[in-house]
């Protein structure tokens, strides 16, 4: 279906922006993304990529300015996919929340980690427990426009490389809890010094 909050109130994304550094209401902006899986991936995607509050890092040389990302595209679409998937579609009223600072993007999903999973044993490599099976194997078979790769490639790797790929850019490794009923991951933005 291509309007999925019709059978599940929850299946959306929540996207809140903040100018400042403390989530406390006063958003610069803020979206309700709907629709079909890939639609709400793309739109995410799209809106952190081209978003006007997300921090640019740029160097200046004898040649003029050169902007650089301030997230890697790749890390970005392993986030949100896997925020999409491996959240706990049978809790209520809990919907993917991604907020955007000038200094981070927080990603929150529903559910805790799945079975005996830890973040230790996602950041030391073990064999993915995935919570949605279907969806895993159904994003399979999608493109990203960002990266040209298939949404899920389901063997776990996804994680590593998105957690290398942000730490290369920022300097710092994104931090991954599981507090209550929910999970954030926080990617750091890039820094200078590292671009």
């Amino acid at each position: 279906t291509d309007q999925p909050t019709r059978f599940l109130a929850g299946a959306f994304v929540d996207l809140a922006v903040y100018d400042h550094a403390v989530a406390d209401g006063n958003t610069a902006d803020s979206r309700k993304i709907t629709g079909t899986l890939p639609d709400q991936i793309d739109r995410t995607l799209t809106y952190l990529q081209t978003s006007p509050y997300l921090a640019v890092v740029s160097e200046k040389d004898g040649l003029g300015r050169s902007d650089k990302p301030a997230y890697s595209a790749y890390a970005l679409q392993e986030a949100i996919v896997n925020a999409l998937v491996h959240r706990d579609y049978e809790l209520d009223g809990s919907q993917v929340i991604v907020t955007l600072f000038p200094d981070r993007i927080e990603i929150k999903n529903p559910g805790g980690l799945h079975n005996t999973l830890t973040p230790e044993n996602l950041y030391a490599g073990c064999q993915p427990i995935r919570r949605n099976q279907h969806l895993a194997g159904f994003l399979r078979d999608f493109r990203s426009p960002w990266s040209k790769r298939s949404y899920m490639e389901a063997r776990g790797e996804g994680f590593l490389t998105m957690i290398r790929e942000s730490e290369r850019l920022s300097g710092q490794r994104p931090t991954f809890r599981s507090e209550g009923q929910a999970i954030t991951l926080t990617i750091f933005s890039a820094s200078p010094l590292n671009v």
